[in-house]
């Protein structure tokens, strides 16, 4: 997949009510684990886990958004180099 097909699906996911709902609540019930008193060690490592990990996936969709926006850019701005 070239970097402005895999930038457009990942802009597409990102922007996805379903997607965006989903990481939401998991990431709400993980946080929750955080400020539950009875939460054991072992819970609330497991939650930052699962938290950091939607945080990388997240992270990672944005990457490709922002890289495949800079591509567009520098395709721009050699095209304009080229007609100047």
């Amino acid at each position: 997949m070239d970097s402005q097909a895999k930038a457009s699906r990942a802009a597409s996911i990102l922007g996805d009510a379903v997607f965006t709902d989903a990481i939401s609540v998991v990431k709400g019930y993980h946080t929750g684990v955080f400020h539950e008193p009875s939460s054991t060690p072992d819970e609330i490592m497991e939650a930052h886990r699962a938290v950091r990990s939607l945080t990388l996936i997240l992270g990672q969709l944005q990457s490709f958004v922002d890289d495949g926006r800079l591509l567009e850019r520098q395709q721009k701005d050699r095209k304009r180099g080229h007609h100047a």
